[in-house]
């Protein structure tokens, strides 16, 4: 079974980039375009990870209910020296390293197969 991580992002390209980035890596994925439907996707599917676009529409204040899904939520942002949001695990910058990006996703979903 891959590990699965929800990408939600405002931005089509960056989460299509993810998305082949994180199949390439042993990584099933989830997308979402907006905070409702993330909270809705971390609800439902529990996937190992987040990755949560800050700017997502409706995101700051759907934050909250999404770090209490108890799924560890790695928040995104082109503000990379903006303190990490509470409750987050981890915050990238954008542009992100993809070793930082695989790390965390090995540390919250386990080791690639």
């Amino acid at each position: 079974m891959p590990r699965t991580v929800l990408v939600a992002e405002s931005d089509r390209d960056v989460c299509c980039t993810l998305a082949d980035l994180l199949s390439l890596h042993d990584c099933g994925v989830m997308l979402a375009h907006d905070a409702i439907t993330a909270l809705h996707i971390a609800q439902t599917s529990v996937p190992c990870l987040v990755l949560f676009d800050m700017m997502l529409r409706g995101g700051q204040e759907l934050l909250p209910a999404l770090v209490q899904t108890g799924v560890p939520v790695v928040t995104m942002s082109t503000w990379a020296r903006d303190p990490k949001p509470e409750g987050a695990v981890a915050q990238l910058g954008k542009p992100f390293e993809l070793d930082k990006l695989l790390a965390l996703v090995a540390r919250y979903c386990g080791p690639e197969s």
